[in-house]
């Protein structure tokens, strides 16, 4: 082998080095940086945070009604209609919803009947041993896959999934209690 093959080996060499450094190197910079971001625009804000077993009373408040619910030893009663036969399971699932009550997004904005939240659809009411609180539904997301939310006590929007907003809008016979539930 002559000295210009040798010559063209150690470039060629040196490039595929150099190819191998840009597509290891770079690549992974660049994935550790997408995944940063995705992180970024994927936080979650928490929007209520307390102890489920600890909740005493939920009320729901809507253009039909407000419904409110009391706790009485290991059973729930409609303070509205206290003969009302409820169904234990769905407003603890209520409770389970509220107590860990996360949103996608947060902001602040000084105009709240931008989203519905000067006129609220549905307000909820929360009491627990130890606090209580309240949030106010608005309107849906432009895409309809999430809705606008206030809590009682800050000035900050967030925004949740539907189906969060979905399990609040109901009525009273969906939480009659069921004949094969727990209890009865």
């Amino acid at each position: 082998m002559n000295k210009k093959h040798v010559y063209i080996a150690v470039l060629v060499a040196i490039f595929a080095g150099l190819l191998l450094y840009v597509f290891l190197v770079e690549n992974k910079k660049k994935s550790k940086e997408e995944e940063e971001e995705v992180k970024d625009q994927s936080e979650v804000h928490q929007v209520l945070e307390f102890d489920k077993d600890k909740a005493q009373e939920i009320a729901i408040e809507d253009v039909s009604g407000k419904m409110t619910f009391k706790k009485e030893g290991e059973n729930w009663t409609l303070l509205e209609d206290p003969a009302f036969d409820v169904n234990n399971l769905k407003v603890q699932t209520l409770i389970n919803t509220l107590s860990g009550l996360k949103a996608t997004d947060k902001f602040e904005s000084d105009n709240l009947s931008d989203f519905g939240l000067d006129k609220p659809q549905t307000k909820v009411y929360i009491r627990y041993e130890g606090g209580e609180n309240a949030i106010e539904f608005g309107n849906k997301t432009i895409d309809a896959a999430e809705v606008y939310l206030k809590k009682n006590d800050d000035n900050s929007v967030y925004i949740v999934s539907l189906s969060t907003y979905i399990k609040f809008e109901t009525d009273k016979d969906s939480f009659k209690k069921i004949s094969n539930e727990n209890g009865s």
